[in-house]
């Protein structure tokens, strides 16, 4: 086998294993999450547990990050307010080089947050009752080591 076969063989290969490590749209499952409005606290709390028997990774796009903000270009999140829709403004959450999905064990719950300053809802209808328009998704993903 000469040098080229060689590295044409591995390649090859490499370019099979590739889809392993990553997810895509095709691959993300629907998560059924809880929302409870917080006016006090300005924001909606949302609850998802892991209720299958294998790990899932939430994206950034698909999950709440620990500051509350979805990496999305403005259409990820809806806040409905008497009959208005209040978009979810854009946030950038930028590189993560070790990655920046969130592994969510079997059995496993985690919980996030959107605030209200973030749908650009008026202070007037901050009492008022709310619907959240939002699709969780994540991918079945195995453990990392320090998630």
């Amino acid at each position: 086998m000469d040098v080229v076969q060689h590295w044409r063989k591995y390649a090859l290969v490499a370019l099979g294993l590739a889809p392993l490590g990553c997810a895509t749209t095709s691959q993300l499952v629907p998560l059924g999450y809880t929302f409870h409005d917080e006016p006090a606290q300005k924001r909606i709390e949302i609850r998802y547990r892991n209720t299958t028997p294998r790990g899932l990774c939430l994206l950034p796009e698909h999950w709440p990050n620990k500051g509350g903000k979805i990496d999305q270009d403005g259409d990820a999140a809806f806040l409905i307010v008497e009959g208005r829709r209040f978009p979810l403004q854009a946030f950038n959450t930028g590189y993560c080089p070790q990655g920046c999905a969130t592994y969510v064990a079997p059995g496993q719950e985690i919980g996030g947050f959107l605030s209200y300053r973030d749908f650009g809802l008026p202070a007037e209808l901050e009492g008022a009752q709310k619907t959240l328009e939002f699709t969780a998704r994540g991918f079945y993903c195995p453990p990392r080591n320090g998630r």
